[in-house]
């Protein structure tokens, strides 16, 4: 199992390492459930400590409640999309540290365990120092190793869970050749996880290792001479720099918070977690439910959010104890925070108790890691992987240190709700790992309709999308997804069956997912572009209905007043649609294409300078960007300057557009036009040739170059 976690994924899906993770844990659950049934017939297993089976029975039960009173139950279920965080995968790790924690391991048994686990890390690291180094042939969307676990900060946090044990068994080995194993293992470990740069897991490692290695010098103050002594300080010393270096490199971002120059990722943080404490603020009881967050989020961006992480839906707040607090309310944070206490209580006092030195330094290596991830949780979140790793390491600390008689006979009565209990668990288990292999089924299917075009592959597209549909569960986001394809359909083709359907899908989206502005953005999207077809000849009152929905849901996202503004002026209602694009300007005023609506808004409105000013500013923007929707913006500008009377200005215009666009015939046809105007007779048949040359089936330049030899035939 620690292997297929750590290692498996598919390029041939778009969520890439979190569902076939996903599925092999799933699958695992049960199989594991089995055995534990096994070692419960055998006598074979333990009971937890009460106040570690308490807390961890309080805070499962807690989950539950809190997911009753979520705000959208099926994603508090089931877990944001490409997430799945939900209440069924944070009962399935539970349910894991319940069957590893009681269950009878001699202490060589776990330590072969935590072997097989970073062996598995082993071939994750080495991944991530290819990539490092640019030699990965897969193409990733992530500048940084993020190798098999998919995620830059998540690779780094899960190294950090296994470096601790790396570090002990290489100071437990007294073999040449065993330290030169765990040295390598330590060292490629270590280094994997710089390539990461995440700054939050780096320091949790770095200190969790400076807790080893200080309690152990400590433990051994009489024996180590000064060159030990020396060893240790120059061990330390680079986790102290590291953490000092990180320390440094945040600290003018936290103070330039406001500045557009602050780090991105600091800005973004910090957006985060004012939502999630305002979050807390009106739910503070049982939260908003368990991945919530993204569907309350839009209620709480601010503006500011907007000049740095547009049209986005952040599932995490970057603050594992923040989340929790906002997820489930204060009481689950409390419950959540009481049974890690209790368990690194009962680690510590097993630490304190053991006079075995190979048992102490493998209870303070389990110690180190769990300090570490509750350490790294600051800046963190829940991942799959991550999270497999920590609850069986959680449960493996709980085995080694349990002081309970080995073999204990158990009454008939609980056995059998012992069984009862790993059994339904066990179905529920495999009836989600059913889903899980639809879920991957339904996400290939999507993935592969993104990549056809939807010109010359409309039919397979369609096939795909249909069978998809098929698995997907009800996922709001698969509908949106069909939703958009079939409206890249109809822009295409102008087919009102084609539109009719992607209506459906994405109202569909809507009704599942109320709470998702995008779906209702699309939706509003196809009806302008329905009504510039002349598909329909007026918007349905269901798309204009979702207008007042978007504004009020999400009243800081300027994609929402873009979309109403593109849907009024579409309707010809240019007076509603100024004030719209114009909020929108004010959230994103780097948006070009924002720009340019509103100069088409301006012109429609005979408001010629304001157009002009709109279509300059906009092209601008534009061209900052490389968005190739410059061309036809600097189509517009010129033909309002000619509009004007201002030739001269069309002129120039047109001269550098050609200069950027050689190739633009429309650029060519504007300039023989503002010649014409100018009755520069000899350049502009030059520009209407040279618009023909490029463009045989151009009209205006056709007609523009007769008129043009018509007037030098008269003179």
């Amino acid at each position: 199992m620690f292997f297929l976690v750590a290692l498996v994924f598919s390029t041939r899906l778009d969520i890439q390492f979190t569902l076939p993770k996903l599925v092999i844990i799933r699958a695992f659950t049960p199989i594991l459930a089995g055995f534990w049934v096994l070692r419960l017939a055998r006598n074979e297993v333990r009971p937890l400590p009460v106040v570690v089976f308490a807390a961890g029975i309080a805070l499962s039960v807690w989950w539950v409640i809190s997911s009753v009173f979520a705000v959208h139950p099926p994603t508090a279920l089931n877990g944001a999309h490409g997430r799945y965080n939900g209440l069924w995968n944070q009962e399935t790790f539970f349910f894991l540290f319940l069957i590893v924690a009681s269950s009878q391991f001699e202490r060589t048994g776990i330590e072969r365990l935590i072997k097989l686990l970073l062996a598995a890390l082993v071939p994750v690291s080495l991944y991530a120092l290819v990539q490092y180094v640019g030699w990965d042939p897969l193409p990733w969307r992530v500048d940084r190793s993020a190798s098999t676990i998919g995620n830059p900060v998540i690779l780094a946090a899960t190294l950090g869970l296994g470096l601790p044990f790396a570090l002990v068994f290489l100071m437990l080995t007294r073999r040449r050749a065993e330290r030169f194993v765990w040295g390598a293992i330590l060292l490629i470990l270590l280094l994997a996880a710089m390539t990461t740069r995440s700054r939050g897991p780096l320091i949790a490692s770095s200190l969790a290792l400076l807790l080893i290695l200080g309690i152990v010098a400590w433990e051994m103050r009489e024996r180590l001479n000064r060159w030990v002594i020396a060893a240790v300080f120059a061990a330390a010393v680079p986790g102290l720099v590291l953490g000092y270096r990180q320390v440094i490199r945040g600290r003018p971002d936290l103070q330039t918070v406001t500045s557009q120059e602050a780090d991105p990722a600091i800005r973004d943080r910090l957006n985060t977690f004012a939502a999630a404490t305002q979050m807390v603020r009106d739910h503070p009881l049982t939260g908003v439910g368990l991945e919530n967050f993204s569907v309350l989020y839009p209620r709480y961006r601010s503006a500011e959010s907007e000049q740095f992480t547009p049209d986005e839906l952040p599932t995490m707040v970057h603050n594992g104890y923040l989340q929790a607090a906002a997820t489930t309310g204060i009481p689950g944070l409390f419950l959540y925070l009481l049974f890690l206490w209790s368990v690194l209580l009962f680690l510590w006092k097993a630490y304190r108790r053991l006079a075995d030195t190979r048992a102490r330094w493998l209870v303070l290596a389990f110690l180190a890691s769990v300090s570490g991830y509750l350490i790294q949780d600051l800046s963190g979140w829940l991942e799959i992987s991550l999270s497999a790793f920590f609850w069986i390491i959680l449960g493996l600390g709980v085995a080694l240190c349990s002081d309970q008689p080995v073999a204990r006979v158990y009454s008939r009565r609980v056995r059998l709700t012992a069984y009862a209990t790993a059994g339904v668990c066990s179905i529920v288990a495999v009836w989600l790992a059913v889903r899980s292999v639809a879920m991957i089924r339904t996400d290939a299917l999507a993935a592969h309709a993104q990549k056809l075009s939807v010109k010359d592959d409309w039919p397979s597209i369609e096939t795909d999308i249909s069978e998809a549909l098929k698995y997907s569960s009800g996922d709001a986001v698969y509908l949106d997804k069909a939703g958009l394809r079939y409206s890249d359909r109809y822009g295409t083709s102008s087919e009102r069956d084609t539109y009719e359907r992607g209506a459906f899908l994405l109202e569909e989206a809507h009704r599942l997912d109320p709470f998702n502005p995008y779906f209702l953005i699309h939706r509003v999207a196809l009806e302008t572009t329905a009504l510039q077809k002349a598909t329909i000849k007026r918007a349905s009152r269901t798309a204009s209905d979702m207008i007042p929905i978007v504004l009020a849901m999400d009243r800081n996202n300027a994609a929402g007043y873009a979309s109403a503004a593109q849907l009024k002026w579409a309707e010809g209602k240019f007076g509603e649609a100024l004030p719209l694009i114009e909020r929108g300007i004010a959230l994103r005023p780097m948006q070009g294409r924002f720009r340019v609506l509103e100069g088409d808004i301006r012109r429609a409105l005979n408001d010629g300078s304001g157009a002009i000013d709109a279509y300059r500013r906009g092209l601008a923007l534009l061209l900052d960007s490389g968005d190739p929707e410059s061309i036809a913006t600097d189509h517009k500008l010129i033909v309002m300057f000619a509009q004007a009377g201002s030739y001269q200005a069309a002129v120039d215009e047109a001269q550098r557009l050609i200069a950027r666009a050689p190739a633009d015939a429309m650029a060519y046809t504007l300039l023989g036009i503002a010649h014409h105007a100018m009755n520069n007779l000899g350049a502009a048949r030059q520009a209407f040739a040279s618009a023909l040359q490029l463009n045989p089936a151009d009209e205006n330049a056709r007609q523009g170059l007769q008129q043009v030899e018509e007037q030098f035939s008269k003179n």
